[in-house]
């Protein structure tokens, strides 16, 4: 999860550079391979497998602990169960969700 969004949020970044060396530089497509391409892939992929690695290493993936999956499971209990005065209406922090 970790390397896929923080992945996606600088290869976003990486194809605005591209767009504004082309565009607005008018920079040609051997140019900008030769100059630019490089660092395009590596900052992206350098930082988020880098910062991954290190989480993983450091234990620190999950750091919130178990209270995050305590609040998933008590999440699922009081919105899916939750069955007021035996009817069938599903309700989300006492307002129900249909009429």
């Amino acid at each position: 999860m970790h390397i896929g969004s923080i992945g996606a949020l600088l290869y976003n970044s990486s194809l605005s550079i591209y767009y504004v060396s082309v565009i607005k530089f008018n920079m040609t497509e051997p140019t900008f391979k030769k100059k630019v391409e490089f660092w395009c892939h590596f900052i992206p992929n350098a930082y988020a497998w880098g910062s991954a690695i290190f989480l993983l290493a450091t234990n620190n993936f999950n750091s919130v602990g178990e209270s995050s999956y305590n609040l998933a499971v008590m999440m699922i209990f009081f919105v899916f169960l939750k069955k007021p005065n035996g009817t069938n209406q599903v309700f989300i922090f006492n307002y129900p969700l249909s009429s």
